[in-house]
């Protein structure tokens, strides 16, 4: 049985596997994290708390429980120095909806990290009905923490606005290349101001309809 959990300048598969704390060998895994660590501050602050614990995640596509977008099962690997986990998340969408996901099974791993007392399969349960609201799901019992989700929601909004400023910088770079052969025709800059808010209007409206809902990511204990 296996645990399923998950300011750098390199590319996260540049970096020495030695110092990382968050592994994968997928390219569709690496490219999320290093969407993560460039996009997003909270992502970067979970990656580095990791990598300074005694805590080492192994990420991989999920394969199995359709219905949750990550999952973490309750075992976990003690030997020597380090604990070992290992996380699955969904693999296909947008990075946009997948690095938020990947970012709440992250939190999940950090809060083993802050409990030293967490070493095998019972320890990583009792941890987990202390922080986590417990519910079924599917024939296994799950937990779910609110720190969790909160990462999922700031990281999701990071991504966002992210997204939101390189948008505004490709309009105000077009507006600078432009604007010598346009500034003798006002209704062409006004054309170009109206665009850039409709960016920004639409942008923040994504935000807001983010917020009403996310996909499931939970810690399971799969059903023997």
């Amino acid at each position: 049985m296996w645990l399923l959990v998950l300011a750098m300048v390199l590319p996260f598969s540049a970096q020495d596997s030695a110092e990382r704390h968050v592994r994968a060998t997928e390219p569709r895994i690496l490219a999320l994290v290093d969407a993560g660590l460039s996009r997003s501050s909270t992502f970067r602050r979970l990656v580095e708390a990791l990598n300074v614990s005694d805590v080492i995640v192994y990420v991989e596509p999920k394969r199995t429980r359709q219905g949750l977008g990550g999952y973490l099962a309750h075992h976990i690997v003690a030997q020597g120095d380090h604990r070992y986990l290992r996380i699955a998340v969904e693999t296909q969408g947008s990075q946009g909806r997948l690095v938020p996901l990947l970012a709440h099974e992250l939190q999940h791993a950090v809060e083993v990290a802050q409990a030293p007392e967490v070493r095998d399969a019972e320890s990583l349960e009792r941890a987990f009905v202390r922080l986590a609201v417990k519910f079924g799901c599917g024939g296994t019992t799950c937990y779910e923490t609110q720190a969790a989700k909160d990462v999922e929601h700031i990281v999701s909004d990071e991504l966002k606005r992210t997204r939101l400023q390189r948008a505004v910088t490709d309009r105000f770079t077009a507006f600078d290349v432009n604007h010598r052969a346009h500034r003798d025709h006002p209704r062409e800059v006004s054309m170009f101001w109206l665009g850039a808010l409709g960016v920004l209007g639409g942008a923040e409206g994504e935000l807001n309809r983010s917020r009403r809902g996310n996909i499931p990511v939970l810690l399971c204990r799969p059903s023997r």
